[in-house]
């Protein structure tokens, strides 16, 4: 909800639902940029935690080994700042608040969650996530399409 970048509607019942069908397949690729707290110890990983609803704590999701479901996510480090780094994030399944409580679960909270990140040492106004990349294939014409928008949003 509060994510800045690619956002992508279907303009009637027959796109939407080849479209949700392509989201639910994991045909669709998408990417994502984000300011987390903190120094990074590696370059590069893997999340894989399984989650679900906090459902006394809604919205809310919590990593939960019992009952949630398979999340994935890689990450890459874009750029090492002093006390933050600007992270590539490539979900590989689409939960709810998944690329926020991944990165929370690392110890590195994307600036400016406000569901996630403990308030009293939140530097930000805003969430710093940010949709960079998405294909998909065209409904109607089958064709590969490829956004990215490389928008600059990173004043803290």
């Amino acid at each position: 909800m509060d994510t800045s970048g690619i956002m992508l509607l279907a303009k009637d019942k027959q796109t939407h639902k080849e479209l949700s069908r392509q989201f639910q397949q994991r045909l669709v690729q998408k990417q994502y940029q984000a300011i987390c707290k903190g120094i990074a110890s590696q370059k590069n990983g893997c999340i894989n935690l399984p989650m679900r609803c906090d459902w006394e704590n809604r919205p809310l999701q919590i990593i939960d080994f019992k009952q949630g479901k398979y999340a994935q996510t890689y990450w890459q480090i874009q750029q090492q700042n002093i006390d933050s780094f600007k992270v590539l994030l490539t979900p590989i399944t689409g939960r709810s608040h998944q690329l926020r409580l991944h990165m929370k679960q690392l110890g590195h909270p994307i600036l400016g969650d406000n569901l996630y990140f403990n308030k009293h040492n939140n530097q930000a106004n805003r969430l710093f996530l940010h949709s960079f990349y998405l294909t998909f294939l065209h409904p109607i014409k089958q064709e590969q399409i490829q956004i990215k928008n490389s928008a600059h949003f990173w004043h803290i």
